[in-house]
């Protein structure tokens, strides 16, 4: 007989569904076809050889290592799942409301302002002959805010700036119960020692669930205003 190789049909394709139901060990199956006077032949050894020790070893390996991926999967996919739900996150109590102090306001200079007479102005360079000159410094301010006469805010705030003449900021959040609340805002801007403020304001204001109360400040306003 003449050996085909391994390849031993080139150009056809054969499928076979063959199902032993117990074969020996010295079994085999004989696949032949025949073209013309020509004979393609095909032996096949139905009982599989078992597999080596090491190989069955890593083949369970393998395979407990897969399974073990699939749990670790699985347990990640349900945490994710569960703290996308749950526990229901709630951003604001439905029965308070919000008062929100903020604004930017910028204290008094620290050294009064100084009017140059016309007979000093013709000493100086054209580019500095400035009637009035202050400095650029400011104080700091003072602010406190009552909430049906308990104290939630009282700070001192510095002016911003690198030679501290910018807006003093405050930006602060304050939860209270929906309904009626007395508001008391003051705000010192000046130089004085005597403990007292150059702004005050007390107010009755009723807030509705969920609202959100701004106070600010505007001197030209004439210091505290809600919005």
């Amino acid at each position: 007989e003449t050996p085909y190789g391994l390849f031993w049909v080139g150009d056809l394709t054969v499928k076979l569904h063959l199902k032993l139901e117990d074969p020996g060990d010295n079994s085999e199956v004989l696949l032949e076809l025949n073209e013309g006077l020509r004979r393609y032949r095909c032996r096949i050894d139905p009982v599989p050889l078992p597999l080596p020790a090491g190989r069955r070893r890593r083949a369970m390996l393998s395979i407990v290592k897969y399974i073990g991926q699939a749990l670790v999967y699985a347990a990640i996919m349900a945490s994710l799942g569960f703290l996308a739900t749950s526990p229901a996150y709630q951003h604001f109590p439905p029965d308070h409301a919000m008062i929100k102090l903020t604004f930017a306001h910028g204290g008094k200079h620290i050294t009064d302002c100084v009017r140059t007479s016309r007979e000093d102005l013709k000493d100086l360079a054209p580019n500095m002959r400035k009637q009035v000159r202050c400095s650029r410094d400011r104080v700091a301010i003072t602010v406190q805010l009552e909430i049906d006469g308990k104290a939630v805010y009282d700070h001192t705030l510095q002016p911003a700036g690198l030679r501290n003449d910018g807006p003093s900021q405050v930006y602060e959040g304050f939860p209270v119960t929906a309904g009626k609340h007395v508001l008391s805002m003051r705000l010192r801007d000046t130089k004085r020692t005597d403990g007292g403020f150059d702004y005050e304001t007390t107010a009755e204001v009723e807030l509705s669930p969920k609202q959100l109360f701004v106070i600010q400040f505007r001197p030209e306003f004439g210091g505290f205003y809600f919005n």
